[in-house]
């Protein structure tokens, strides 16, 4: 079994979360609680995605994050100055100096306790695979962050990395089960979190390309957005406890 938060991270660190952050009221396009053996694809919403859904979502989950932001101090430090807030916040380098430098020595504390599972772009990638395979075969749901924010975030997505689309077969491949892949949006100013209906993705890749899939989920996750935050109309949907 895989462990769970660490033992600090309710009690200290989740109130201090909560300072900054109120926890969202959710919706749900669905009648019925999310599979616990799922994929969770979600907006990021700067950094402040994955803190806020770590204070809102009900139940216990692992995410992929930047696998420097779970590493040392030097490396947590050169991550947030040029890549988080000088290449997609297009901060000035010595406004990025100054807040990675501070932010790097406490961030390690939030991101381990929020079950994060780092993510990078060579061979030790398929370490995050294997554990990420064993999440899901212990019941947890796995969330994925895959818009391509190599310019900065926006509203509405632009793209999706396919990396949810690996581990999706992978998992089909290993254990012979088509994940509930659910497409979901946070909205921090509202303080509002859409989940979507779930999707079967290999079942979909017997009729089309990955190319298709990708862009079925972008559309299914920025359709949250422009159907239920931007119209109020989430208020119609079921609200999950």
């Amino acid at each position: 079994m895989r462990k769970r938060r660490h033992p600090f991270f309710n009690p200290i660190v989740k109130p201090v979360l909560k300072v900054f952050y109120k926890r969202a009221k959710i919706y749900s396009e669905n009648d019925f609680d999310i599979e616990p053996t799922s994929l969770l694809l979600s907006n990021h919403f700067a950094k402040h995605g994955p803190m806020y859904l770590t204070i809102s979502l009900p139940f216990e989950y692992y995410m992929w994050g930047a696998k420097e932001m779970v590493g040392n101090y030097k490396s947590r430090y050169k991550y947030l100055k040029d890549t988080y807030y000088i290449q997609k916040r297009h901060l000035n380098k010595f406004f990025a100096t100054i807040f990675a430098g501070f932010e790097a020595i406490f961030s390690i504390y939030f991101y381990r306790g929020m079950n994060v599972l780092g993510t990078t772009t060579d061979g030790s990638m398929l370490t995050t695979f294997k554990k990420s395979v064993e999440v899901l075969n212990d019941g947890f749901p796995l969330l994925i962050f895959p818009e391509n924010s190599s310019d900065g975030y926006f509203e509405e997505l632009k793209e999706l990395h396919k990396g949810y689309l690996a581990i999706d077969r992978l998992y089909y491949k290993k254990c012979g089960i088509d994940l509930n892949t659910y497409p979901m949006y946070v909205n921090v100013k509202k303080g509002i979190i859409i989940i979507g209906k779930p999707i079967k993705i290999q079942e979909l890749l017997k009729e089309h390309d990955e190319d298709y899939v990708n862009d079925l989920l972008l559309k299914k996750i920025n359709d949250l957005n422009k159907l239920y935050i931007k119209t109020n109309e989430y208020k119609n949907l079921r609200r999950v406890k």
